[in-house]
């Protein structure tokens, strides 16, 4: 009964996640409009060459952009939480001051682990097709369609581990830790907190799997893209609020414990 119990608390903190997020259905929005921005971009036909190469600059400045936001959200969560109000002077320098304390830990993992995905991807083809020019192609659109049965399960393997990071934005952006140790302090919290992190894993891999079905629909992929984008930027937000407010409660344990 007592596990029972328990298993109700840690839910409750997603209902309340949830909530929390519907409450300032605004920071959704305002990551809806800026992720949306790349796609409509990538459907500008015919660029010349000087065109098309700024393009990609602008988008790879949008799409750093809207990480920045993503790893502040717990913050203008817990701003919001205090009643506070989030200006577009606040919404930006905010996103604009983690997005510079960005800049060096990507630069790391790019020279780190891009190789290593790299090395990784080719190992997986050699696996699975017959290392020829057009299985590489057919294996990347498999990727982007989510239904080849490796592909899924190898996508659901990401899901798994990176739901070990979803408290690196807390640490991140309230506690204001580096990138790198945030990281490594999520992975730490996470297995501490087995019982919300099974949570995690259920929520996002399912979703995943769910928005599937949406590339079953006989239109164009750019409203795939949409269609698939919409719901899981949701579902994603409204694990990292529910995330906050079990972190936060965590935290006032603690805290409690220490003045006891």
């Amino acid at each position: 009964m007592q596990n029972n119990n328990n298993q109700e608390n840690i839910l409750i903190f997603f209902v309340r996640g949830f909530s929390l997020l519907n409450q300032n259905i605004n920071l959704y929005i305002t990551y809806i409009i800026i992720g949306l921005i790349p796609i409509f971009i990538r459907l500008i036909p015919n660029l010349p060459s000087l065109v098309s190469v700024v393009m990609q600059v602008i988008l790879f400045i949008i799409e750093f952009l809207l990480l920045s936001f993503s790893l502040s959200i717990p913050y203008f969560l817990s701003l919001r939480q205090n009643s506070n109000i989030i200006n577009s002077s606040i919404l930006w320098r905010t996103i604009l001051h983690n997005a510079k304390r960005l800049i060096g830990p990507i630069i790391v993992f790019t020279l780190i682990f891009l190789p290593l995905f790299i090395i990784g991807m080719i190992i997986i083809i050699g696996l699975s097709y017959n290392k020829s020019p057009l299985d590489y192609t057919r294996f990347l659109e498999n990727i982007q369609q989510g239904w080849n049965p490796t592909t899924t399960i190898i996508v659901c393997v990401f899901y798994i581990i990176f739901s070990c990071f979803t408290f690196a934005s807390i640490f991140f952006s309230i506690e204001n830790i580096g990138m790198i140790k945030s990281l490594f302090k999520s992975i730490v919290f996470s297995f501490r907190h087995p019982k919300i992190l099974f949570i995690i894993i259920i929520i996002s891999v399912s979703t995943y799997l769910n928005t599937g079905y949406i590339n079953l629909i006989p239109v164009d992929k750019t409203i795939i893209a949409i269609l698939t984008f919409l719901p899981m930027s949701y579902v994603n937000l409204g694990v990292l609020a529910s995330a906050l407010l079990y972190y936060q409660n965590i935290k006032s344990k603690e805290n409690n414990l220490t003045q006891g």
